[in-house]
């Protein structure tokens, strides 16, 4: 009996330390996380190094991507859509962003406070890009441009990628 609790406290372990996100080799830093693009040109390419292929022209500074592994001063990277490119680690920031990705019509909720019962502020349409400043349970606090100036408010996670955890989010 006592081996096999030894057995599954071990398997537990393993587990959690599979679980647990590894440093980069060359940041340091949690891989997987989420940074956003600094410039407003970047190209995606298909391996690390100018060498390799241009995939991808990204031309929206702030759009969130997912860093899910380093090599010298590249990281392959993961984007709203799902497709994968190698990017200089130059033409990243740690800044925390996310998408509205949500269908839902007319949009998703912009509220003044991480309740479903607070009053709406502002719809968001799929696309829109918000910096994430802040986390309540599944809330995440976002600071959004508009015509008007910065609308801030809070939308539930379910309605924007990048946003699925807070590493890196101001308290």
């Amino acid at each position: 009996m006592l081996r096999a609790a030894a057995l599954c406290l071990a398997f537990v372990a393993t587990a959690a330390a599979a679980d647990a996100p590894r440093l980069g080799p060359d940041s340091q830093l949690p891989v997987p996380r989420f940074e956003s693009l600094a410039a407003p040109k970047v190209h995606g390419r298909r391996g690390p190094g100018m060498d390799h292929r241009i995939d991808w022209i990204y031309h929206t500074a702030g759009l969130p991507v997912q860093v899910l592994e380093e090599s010298a001063s590249w990281r392959r990277v993961r984007d709203p859509s799902g497709d994968r490119a190698w990017v200089r680690a130059d033409r990243l920031s740690p800044a925390r962003t996310v998408y509205v990705s949500t269908n839902l019509s007319p949009g998703l909720a912009l509220r003044t406070a991480p309740r479903p019962e607070s009053r709406t502020v502002a719809v968001l349409a799929k696309g829109v890009i918000g910096k994430l400043t802040g986390c309540v349970g599944s809330w995440r606090k976002l600071a959004v441009e508009t015509p008007s100036g910065t609308q801030t408010g809070w939308v539930d996670k379910s309605g924007v990628w990048g946003g699925d955890d807070c590493q890196g989010v101001p308290d």
